[in-house]
């Protein structure tokens, strides 16, 4: 019986004393980047209006921004003269193994905060909503999931929006082709040039789209709705200090009202923020 203690005692004392070290491990984020003073920031390069590379070659967008308001918060937290922010370019495929492999510190575009990936990845704080739709022709008709039936639509591989649409199609018996795309762009030029019926992307991207073509009125957004998409900032899971001071940094900006300055920026073409999206800005101005 004593023996049987004395291992029961030992092996505690084992897996209290690894814990320690397990926490280092998972919180290196903040002294890596103080040591290097480098913060690596993964974004899309091709995700308007949250995330792409402008005409000056420069990363721009809602999201982009963002992030670029966190590293400027991280430098002063750490105290850093000085924080270079180096911009690493990441797809729908390969966002979260980068933040694995610690290619990148923080993910910055368009990314779903779904219970499933909590399993992998941290996320932020909500920084936008939005919902799975589809673009089409204008005239096409497309108001239920039945009439997605006998035609082909463009999607990205790896997110949510796929998911959803194949959801739709399967329980639906549709027949229906899905084509993947290399990147938005793609997708809107595939519709454009009629080699697909629609295409299936968050309901923002799709309007913003359609809003940066020379014949935008040639295109028409679905009344269907496929998902609800709640977007944050990915970091590496088990991390809670760096989470901490991600969100610490975007709760300031929404009590500040600066989040809505970021919004008029760069989504401002689309109109004001919905009153849903006022009630998440405000719903998340957690106090310090």
């Amino acid at each position: 019986m004593q023996r049987n203690i004395i291992l029961l005692a030992a092996t505690l004392a084992t897996a209290l004393g690894g814990t320690p070290a397990l926490a280092a491990k998972d919180a290196a984020t903040l002294a890596h980047i103080k040591k290097t003073q480098t913060i690596k920031i993964g974004f899309r390069e091709a995700a308007p209006p949250f995330s792409f590379t402008g005409a000056d070659g420069k990363q721009a967008g809602y999201s982009v921004e963002l992030c670029q308001r966190v590293a400027e918060a991280i430098r002063g937290e750490l105290k850093l003269p000085l924080l270079k922010v180096e911009w690493k370019p990441v797809t729908s495929s390969n966002r979260f193994e980068a933040l694995k492999k610690r290619d990148i510190d923080l993910e910055c575009a368009t990314s779903t905060k779904t219970l499933s990936r909590m399993k992998d990845v941290s996320f932020s704080l909500t920084t936008f909503i939005d919902g799975a739709s589809l673009l089409t022709k204008a005239g096409s008709n497309y108001s239920t999931n039945g009439d997605l039936n006998g035609r082909s639509i463009g999607v990205l591989p790896g997110t949510t929006t796929e998911k959803a649409v194949k959801q739709v199609i399967n329980q639906n018996q549709l027949n229906t082709k899905v084509v993947e795309v290399k990147n938005h762009e793609d997708g809107f030029s595939l519709l454009r040039t009629g080699q697909i019926d629609a295409y299936a992307a968050d309901r923002t991207v799709l309007i913003a789209s359609a809003l940066s073509d020379r014949n935008g009125t040639a295109f028409a957004l679905a009344d269907v709705v496929f998902s609800y998409e709640p977007m944050a900032l990915v970091s590496r899971y088990g991390d809670t200090e760096f989470q901490l001071a991600v969100d610490m940094a975007l709760a300031r900006m929404y009590r500040s009202g600066e989040v809505t300055e970021v919004y008029r920026r760069w989504l401002g073409g689309l109109g004001e923020p919905t009153p849903l999206l006022k009630a998440m800005y405000a719903l998340q101005s957690l106090p310090e």
